[in-house]
């Protein structure tokens, strides 16, 4: 099942490069395991483009940037 989620991952997260929440978007409608799905595209989409990809007006961007400075930290 990673295998798949892994695979479909990957072609949506090159597929949907430009646009953040477009991707999110398909991943979380997509039928199948979707919250493994989500998670990796994410990882993926954030490697590739960088925290400056993020729209800086969602909330994810909020909770993102709190998540990244407490990691900074330590």
């Amino acid at each position: 099942m990673r295998e798949e989620a892994l695979a479909i991952s990957v072609y949506h997260a090159l597929k949907y490069t430009v646009d953040f929440k477009i991707a999110l978007i398909v991943e979380v409608n997509h039928d199948g395991d979707s919250d493994k799905t989500v998670t990796f595209s994410g990882d993926i989409h954030g490697a590739y483009s960088g925290i400056g990809n993020i729209p800086e007006d969602s909330s994810i961007n909020d909770e993102l940037m709190m998540f990244l400075s407490k990691l900074l930290m330590i």
